[in-house]
């Protein structure tokens, strides 16, 4: 058990770790329900479920908004603040993408070409369906461009301005009408609009999906510069917010008993912006949920920590690689509720235990390397090297 014992970092945002793991877990849990058969048990299993990509979007908006907004705030902005905020993501999030991008291509590279340097620079969904290799990886694409365009939007925003507050509004606020004129523009374009079309040219493309980041940059905006009043309502709007969040989800299934299609102007565009909504109407609440005790609290925490890990291995190299592999090997009946129940338990565990293992080796390592000032790195066999400027 040691093998899988994990630290936690102190100073943790619980509230926050609890939308991280919630939202992780509505990822994983769609993707599970599928070993069930009885389209009954399905609906059952969704009904907890919203989407946890939208909430992931939302709540990152909010993290890299408000690291950027403090940093520009008190250090100025220079150039170096920026190459330094991009170090320190890039620290963060590449590495474990890029390991199970090469896995992924190790497992899948005779089933079909694939264009693996437009991974590589995130543009396998810049404007275009996303292929069909690693397809969690859309998500990535949307957040590593948010990452590269909107603090060099800001940088550049605040060099022609001296009011630090008025531009950043004023970028917020154009980024949300332009990816939502975007899927309009989109919508419009479709002869014909099917879940298909819904689900790769609207919801899994960058420039549709980049005004769900910002509304989280604009709760980080608001949480900032106008913090009285971000926390006098906060009980309010947490409870307004699960009610968008649950009046967005009955939408889906009222679609079915109403005839609904995808055709229509609410599922093309009003849907995602209502997915972000509900998610920033959590955030006063929750950024202030400080501290918890309890080992479900525990729980909860270390969900959150390998929640980028289990996005990235739970459908690719888990679901469709490693599952199979383990059920052909142990040889069990291939039928029945306990069948599929074991599966999906298999499946959860393997996840989660995979994305320990990852998280504490692998990612968590990578990630301290961004706090190393001047970057100094020790190469086994030769002299110390300077990689450029801490943060």
């Amino acid at each position: 058990m040691k093998l899988l014992k994990i630290d936690i970092p102190q100073n943790r945002i619980f509230g926050l770790d609890i939308l991280r793991a919630f939202a992780i877990i509505c990822v994983v849990a769609t993707h599970g329900k599928y070993y069930f058969t009885d389209p009954l048990v399905r609906r059952i299993l969704a009904l907890p479920i919203f989407d946890g990509v939208s909430i992931f979007f939302v709540l990152s908006g909010f993290l890299i908004g408000g690291i950027l907004i403090k940093t520009i705030e008190t250090n100025g902005n220079d150039f170096s603040v920026l190459l330094g905020f991009w170090k320190r993501r890039w620290f963060r999030t590449l590495p474990n993408y890029y390991l199970i991008l090469l896995l992924s291509f190790l497992v899948y590279s005779g089933t079909g070409d694939v264009d693996l340097s437009r991974y590589l620079v995130f543009l396998q969904n810049f404007n275009v369906p996303h292929p069909a290799f690693f397809p969690e990886a859309w998500s990535l694409a949307v957040e590593e461009w948010f990452y590269v365009l909107i603090p060099l939007g800001v940088f550049i925003a605040l060099k022609l301005s001296c009011n630090n507050k008025q531009s950043l509004l004023l970028l917020v606020v154009t980024v949300i009408v332009i990816a939502i004129l975007f899927r309009y523009q989109k919508f419009y374009s479709f002869e014909i609009n099917t879940g298909a079309v819904w689900e790769t040219m609207l919801r899994k493309q960058v420039i549709t999906r980049l005004d769900s980041l910002m509304f989280g940059v604009l709760g980080a905006y608001l949480s900032y510069y106008h913090n009285d009043t971000w926390i006098l309502h906060k009980t309010k709007l947490l409870f307004l917010g699960i009610v968008v969040m649950i009046v967005n989800k009955a939408m889906w299934y009222l679609q079915g008993y109403l005839g609904l299609t995808f055709d229509n102007i609410y599922y093309c565009v009003y849907s995602f912006t209502l997915d972000s909504i509900g998610p920033l109407l959590l955030l006063p609440f929750l950024s202030t949920y400080k501290k918890a005790g309890g080992i479900i609290c525990k729980v909860i925490t270390i969900i959150s920590l390998i929640s980028y890990s289990m996005y990235l291995i739970n459908y690719s190299l888990v679901q469709r690689f490693f599952i199979p592999l383990i059920l052909n090997t142990i040889h069990l009946p291939n039928s029945g509720i306990v069948y599929e129940m074991f599966t999906y338990m298999i499946f959860w565990t393997v996840t989660i235990v995979g994305s320990i293992i990852i998280y504490k080796y692998y990612e968590a390592p990578f990630t301290k390397l961004r706090d190393v000032p001047l970057s100094i790195i020790k190469i086994p066999g030769k002299t110390h090297q300077s990689v450029g400027k801490g943060d």
